[in-house]
């Protein structure tokens, strides 16, 4: 089904690029899993102008590094093309600083009133591609990219929201080999970044635009790193990824609803149910979060997907877990929200998060990496729960579908098929409450 279509959503590195609006791209990729934050392969829209920030001069004292526009051009024109450093995968110094200068160059672009609104055209794609050039080596692009993520914590501050969210684009883009159009493997992601990305997550300081770019650069290391972020590393991206959810309880603000939903993806991706201490973070918040009426349809549905992309043990509950999004999918249908819209695209997009809760959109995301409940059950220990699960899909498929392929008009909703639907969650809770072995029960 189209609806489902995959989850890979950073752009390859060599298509183009427009520029829009933080806020609005986080609306337009709504629906397409983890959201990029670049329009691909088309000019803009005639009726959909760029956001061209009208700025009386900056209030801000630039780094020394920092090239005017003046230097800039004087730079590009004079010693850009002698810089060799990035051939190289062991750069020598005086290479390193002929990198560091071109980072220098770069970074100081993002920040000129007059590039603003074409900032991924006029700097992002001929970074990018020049980073990513098959002639050059790992050991150059790590060199360029040390000096991108140090410095760029000098524009944080920056007063205009329009350069901090760009940098951070920029940021969550680097990557240490470029993307395989042949195999269709994405670029991949410069770890180191996940630290400065951290920062930024948790800088409660920092406009909400930016701390959703950095939750989307953490979704993209998580899923995208070849072998990386380590066990450590990931459990740290847990700890910060759940504290902030915690510490940002939900809100009827947009800006507040996509921050979560942004963390709640990125959960998915973090390849642990716990942290180096033992502690279940991570299933325990997406559980809490599929829970809290208090949570909006979207996101509670984005939990339901994201908890089952964990790598479960024989110590997880897959029963209560099917039980408890079963009941998620009941409690949308009786909404009077759904009532009175059946057809609104919100349920389409939690509907679309229950099914994949169950099925994933991938042939690879199904048989090797075992994502979705029917898959999660083929991994050790597990297979016990097998047949609680299957009989659960039975009998949320008639409910799921009719919304799901509803093209125009009121989905047509089988009464019999929702009250045998309801009939078997009621008829059959987990044997036990506890999420995970040794957990505490969690209540009715």
């Amino acid at each position: 089904m189209q609806i489902f279509g995959g989850t890979s959503v950073f752009p390859l590195t060599r298509q183009s690029y427009q520029f829009v609006t933080a806020w609005h791209v986080l609306a337009l990729f709504l629906f397409g899993g983890t959201s990029i934050v670049f329009a691909q392969n088309g000019e803009q829209d005639a009726d959909e102008e760029a956001v061209v920030e009208e700025f009386e001069p900056d209030d801000w004292t630039p780094p020394d590094w920092w090239m005017d526009q003046v230097a800039s051009e004087t730079f590009r024109r004079q010693e850009k093309l002698k810089i060799t450093g990035l051939k190289s995968n062991n750069p020598n110094r005086q290479q390193v600083e002929g990198l560091k200068k071109l980072a220098h160059y770069y970074l100081s672009l993002l920040t000129y009133p007059e590039n603003r609104a074409k900032i991924p055209r006029e700097v992002t794609q001929r970074f990018l591609s020049e980073l990513l050039s098959t002639l050059n080596r790992a050991g150059g692009r790590a060199a360029l990219m040390d000096e991108i993520i140090e410095k760029s914590k000098d524009l944080m501050n920056h007063p205009s929201p329009q350069v901090r969210t760009n940098v951070a684009l920029l940021l969550i883009q680097l990557s240490i080999e470029p993307s395989d159009f042949q195999t269709k493997t994405p670029a991949v992601p410069y770890n180191p970044v996940y630290e400065s990305l951290l920062e930024i997550l948790q800088d409660s300081s920092q406009i909400q635009e930016v701390r959703i770019v950095a939750a989307n650069g953490l979704t993209r290391l998580c899923r995208d790193g070849q072998n990386a972020p380590s066990s450590t590393e990931r459990s740290e991206i847990a700890d910060a990824l759940t504290s902030q959810l915690k510490a940002t309880p939900p809100s009827a603000d947009e800006g507040v609803e996509w921050y979560r939903r942004r963390m709640i993806q990125a959960l998915g991706y973090v390849g642990r149910i716990d942290n180096v201490s033992g502690q279940p973070v991570v299933i325990d918040e997406l559980m809490s979060i599929i829970r809290n009426k208090q949570e909006t349809w979207i996101n509670r549905g984005e939990a339901c997907q994201s908890i089952t992309q964990l790598p479960y043990t024989s110590s997880v509950n897959v029963e209560l877990i099917t039980y408890e999004i079963c009941r998620f999918l009941e409690a949308m249908v009786r909404s009077q929200g759904f009532s009175k819209a059946p057809s609104a695209n919100l349920w389409i997009q939690a509907f679309s998060r229950v099914y994949l809760s169950f099925r994933p959109a991938t042939q690879a995301d199904a048989e090797i990496r075992n994502y979705g409940l029917l898959y999660q059950v083929r991994r050790p220990g597990l297979g016990g729960q097998e047949a609680y699960v299957r009989a659960a899909f039975e009998k949320a498929l008639p409910v799921l579908t009719p919304v799901l392929t509803n093209v125009s008009g009121k989905p047509a909703l089988s009464k019999s098929a929702f009250e045998a639907f309801t009939t078997w969650v009621s008829s059959n809770p987990p044997s036990s409450r506890k999420l995970t072995t040794g957990g505490q029960d969690i209540p009715e």
